[in-house]
């Protein structure tokens, strides 16, 4: 997506400005991290930093604009202060008010950038231009809590340095102000109002002036209400005869991703009248709307910043603005996932709320690994073990009042919370056939049940073990082993049971059942509904919806199941439609999924269902980036597929960063180096290239030393063309040490200097693989969108088609910067690529190919 963002803006240059409204619809709907990435691919594919081309193109308030917009919120703070602080523009007002408004872990991230991209401390920087400067860089608690007392104290200090003396002992204003946590200042206002009948605000304006106030007041008036604070200069650089626009792009910069819906809502408050009803409680349609698209670590974001700019809980506030059964699911909602669990568990085993199904229900279907984490968190949040509480809500009086064979379940329960299981696919079929006998010998084939055989078995085994064991007494007793436990064990102790079984064989279908039967006949159990929906959505509630409607989706029916639908392999299409728009979280969760709901390994289902081209392309498009790397240059690297051209094509066109991945990758999968396969299977200078290749330390930003690169442009000049032969060495040195911006230079020095580029020099004084790798290393440093639009090219130029690099380009490149190939391609051979791509190619193969590379436009 980012991609084909900075690809939009490249076509508009020269005369980026030209299009205005572009530029505009493109970068202000884009957050911080998106923002970068599009600084990063335009940087990666142009050689150009985009900044320097907005700020060449762009001009007047709109460049001030959208050149602030582009930085990341700390960098932007450092570059507002820094130019505040600059002696054409010095601006001590907005240096206050940058630093009177952040709290301190916005101050030290910013004091660092500070420093590092200006060579300065901000400290420094302060003395040299601040009369009487004073410290607001203290370590501040940034929590709620407050001591009242301590705030008492505070106001009666500041009323005795000020209003009730002759003067003011501002020192007492600066260690009180600088040191104190905004919950606590706020604290100190309400004391001084409650003591001395007026705000603190008042106070400061009497007794202080000039900047000095200015940056009290805004320290204060943030620790009380920054939105409120902030739509007051957003109201005082548009009041009255022109406007402060400096005050004006400073704010809405720097707030819009911060909390500009709250500044927006004091606005129209403030001043044109009231734009939201008041109580958040009494829009619940927005409540919803925003909380119920977010995931947990936005809602985590969410409460966080909501804390910072209000000192208040925002889950305190909740549960005041709503009530009942929405309230219970939001509250249940705002927890991350572990946290949830370990809150519903905690409800169900008190007393008053006792429900030790619904604590049987989350112990039971959770892994191992999610049973560590809210354990921890059970413990850490409520100052007890979940052990402890199950001994002492699942035992004693409780057998009356339940009438189970609670001991069974206790012992059940405190195994599973306690045994570590393994969560692999991998099964032992003899073990698992030992485990049926013995559960047969337990249950059926004896008077009465042995009650601690199920518990071992069931606490002790991963969950595609006890599907194999149910797999394996279904064959040798003629009936399943869900059937057995209903038979032999009951209430909660066989619903335990049950539970471990059902969501070892298949979780979606177990939780489908759960929520039909709570929505099944006369009135709807909601405290299951709400439990339910809410610690599913963010695991598995796609495959819940499928089994509660009885339409499996499309990827859960590829299954060696031959009771349930038709063999993967006779719907292609609808393979090539799921697969070919996931993106590499998508595929891997999809297979994660496979694995735990049929115990099966998706890719090797998909490489019996599929065949020749199609099934070399989905498979390693199944792969993530850093994986298929590895697995392309292992293939490459074998004896009977030997491809030294394509393992070159993979290693010299990817980054430091993104060889350092797929050689751990490498090493982890095949068990065996990468460096020590090159070594093997390579050869003479191209050997020395590659090894050189992927054991340097490349930088990788787009800083270049002008002088360093005319002198690689000579030193490249004399190993070569200078000379009579070749010093490959002097090549090998300086391509694989050298940064992708940096051999840009050198392409150009080396172009300006002696009339021709350095590419044609490589041809002229290098052959073979070691020409090829040299060639690969300096095109994708000046445009690997356009070397990749050759390399398709050639593979599907002539007669025939080069199948095995068309599969290895669109699948490597599809995630990184195909739009820009796809433009390059157009460009150079006047033909989309998509139609040259179905133009040589057929059948599910070219729909698939076609599926990833997308439209022409």
């Amino acid at each position: 997506m980012y991609g084909t963002m900075s690809r939009e803006t490249h076509p508009l240059f020269p005369g980026f400005g030209c299009d205005s409204a572009t530029v505009v619809s493109i970068l202000a709907h884009r957050d911080a991290m998106q923002r970068n990435l599009i600084q990063q691919e335009y940087r990666a594919l142009y050689s150009e930093d985009l900044l320097h081309r907005l700020s060449k193109e762009l001009t007047g308030k709109l460049e001030d604009a959208v050149l602030l917009w582009m930085q990341d919120p700390a960098t932007r703070d450092a570059v507002i202060v820094r130019q505040a602080l600059e002696g054409e523009t010095f601006d001590l007002r907005a240096v206050s008010e940058v630093i009177c408004s952040r709290t301190p872990s916005q101050i030290q991230i910013f004091k660092q950038i500070f420093h590092s991209k200006f060579g300065s401390y901000l400290e420094h920087d302060l003395k040299q231009r601040v009369d009487g400067y004073g410290n607001h860089f203290q370590k501040r608690y940034e929590g709620l809590e407050v001591d009242r007392v301590a705030a008492e104290n505070d106001a009666k200090a500041l009323y005795k340095a000020g209003e009730k003396k002759l003067g003011t002992d501002e020192d007492t204003f600066i260690r009180i102000f600088s040191e104190r946590s905004r919950a606590h200042l706020a604290a100190v206002d309400a004391a001084y109002n409650s003591m001395y009948g007026h705000s603190l605000d008042k106070a400061v304006k009497k007794e202080t002036s000039g900047l000095f106030e200015f940056a009290l007041l805004t320290i204060l008036r943030c620790a009380k209400n920054p939105a409120k604070y902030f739509a007051k200069e957003l109201r005082k650089a548009m009041k009255g005869l022109g406007t402060d626009d400096r005050t004006l792009i400073r704010v809405i910069v720097t707030r819009t991703e911060l909390d500009m819906q709250y500044i927006k809502a004091e606005y129209e408050k403030k001043f044109k009248g009231v734009l939201f009803n008041p109580g958040f409680g009494c829009d619940t349609t927005t409540v919803v709307n925003i909380l119920a698209h977010r995931d947990a670590m936005q809602r985590g974001l969410i409460q966080q910043e909501y804390r910072a700019l209000y000192s208040e809980d925002l889950l305190h506030r909740l549960s005041k603005e709503l009530s009942g059964k929405l309230e219970n699911a939001v509250l249940l909602w705002m927890q991350d996932p572990a946290a949830r669990d370990a809150i519903v568990v905690r409800q169900a085993l008190q007393p008053d709320t006792l429900d030790l199904r619904a604590a049987t229900e989350v112990i039971c279907s959770r892994t191992p690994s999610q049973i560590q984490i809210f354990k921890q968190i059970y413990h850490s949040r409520f100052g007890c073990y979940l052990e402890h509480d199950l001994e002492r809500h699942a035992s004693g009086d409780h057998k009356k009042k339940w009438y189970e064979v609670v001991d069974a379940l206790l012992q059940l329960l405190l195994a599973y919370v306690r045994i570590q299981r393994y969560e692999g696919f991998e099964v032992d079929r003899m073990a698992a056939e030992n485990d049926a006998k013995a559960l047969y010998k337990a249950g059926e084939k004896r008077l009465g049940t042995d009650e601690n055989t199920f518990i071992r078995i069931f606490s002790e085994r991963s969950r595609a073990h006890l599907a194999a064991v149910d797999a394996a007494y279904t064959s040798m007793y003629g009936h399943s082993l869900e059937k057995a436990i209903k038979k032999e064990t009951s209430g909660l102790f066989g619903y335990a049971l049950l539970t471990i079984l059902r969501c070892a064989e298949n979780p979606a279908k177990y939780f489908a059942k759960v929520l039909r039967k709570a929505m099944k006949g006369l009135g709807t159990d909601d405290t299951t509904l709400i439990r339910v929906i809410v610690t599913r959505t963010e695991l598995d509630m796609q495959y819940i919806k499928a089994e509660t409607t009885s339409m499996i989706s499309s990827y859960t029916r590829v299954t060696d199941s031959q009771s349930h639908t038709t063999r993967l392999g006779c719907d292609t299409s609808t393979v090539i439609n799921i697969l070919a728009y996931r993106d590499a979280i998508q595929r891997n969760s999809i297979q994660q999924e496979y694995k735990a709901l049929y115990s099966g390994d998706l890719l090797h289902h998909l490489s019996k269902e599929l065949s020749g081209k199609l099934q070399d392309a989905v498979l390693l498009w199944m792969e993530d980036p850093a994986a298929r790397d590895a697995v392309i240059v292992r293939q490459a690297l074998q004896g009977d597929t030997l491809d030294l051209k394509a393992a070159t094509e993979v290693i010299c066109s990817r980054t430091t960063s993104q060889i350092l991945v797929f050689k751990q990758i490498y090493c982890s999968r095949f068990e065996s180096c990468l460096e020590h396969d090159l070594e093997r299977q390579a050869s003479g200078d191209h050997k020395k290239l590659l090894l050189a290749y992927v054991t340097m330390q490349r930088y990788e930003g787009l800083e270049v030393d002008i002088m360093a690169a005319e002198n690689d442009a000579k030193a490249l000049y004399k190993a070569g063309e200078k000379r009579l032969g070749t010093d490959e060495d002097v090549f090998i040195r300086i391509l694989s040490g050298r940064s992708r911006a940096h051999l840009a230079a050198v392409d150009t020095a080396y172009n300006r200097l002696y009339g021709h580029s350095l590419e044609k020099a490589i041809k002229k004084e290098t052959s073979g693989l070691f020409e090829y790798a040299l060639l690969t290393i300096v095109r994708c440093a000046e445009n690997p969108a356009k070397y990749f639009a050759k390399v398709l090219r050639k593979a599907m130029k002539g007669l025939g088609t080069d199948d095995t690099t068309l599969i290895r380009v669109i699948m490597t490149r599809t995630e990184l910067d195909m739009p820009y190939i796809k433009a390059e391609y157009e460009k150079q051979y006047k033909k989309p690529l998509v139609d040259a791509v179905h133009s040589e190619t057929s059948g599910h193969y070219r729909s698939f190919l076609l599926a990833l590379l997308g439209p022409n436009h």
